[in-house]
């Protein structure tokens, strides 16, 4: 069963469907997180994200993303 994703409660729709909009336009792959840095959120919903913080992420370029958001959001897009 998929993990409620907290981040989206109360989140302005048009900030979100930004968010999806320019999320769609990158290339995604499942990521080891070793690459972020402090002070990195998923570009979908505004989670925080560390290295070692047992959430499973996305990443593009220098952006991230939280599996919840990218099977919600991206997977079903593709």
């Amino acid at each position: 069963m998929q993990e409620n994703n907290i981040y989206l409660d109360g989140i302005d729709k048009e900030f979100l469907e930004g968010n999806v909009e320019y999320a769609l336009t990158l290339e995604w792959n499942l990521s080891d997180g070793k690459s972020i840095d402090d002070h990195v959120h998923c570009v979908i919903c505004m989670r925080p994200m560390k290295e070692n913080d047992g959430i499973r992420k996305y990443e593009s370029e220098n952006e991230y993303m939280d599996v919840f958001c990218f099977d919600r959001f991206i997977k079903k897009q593709e």
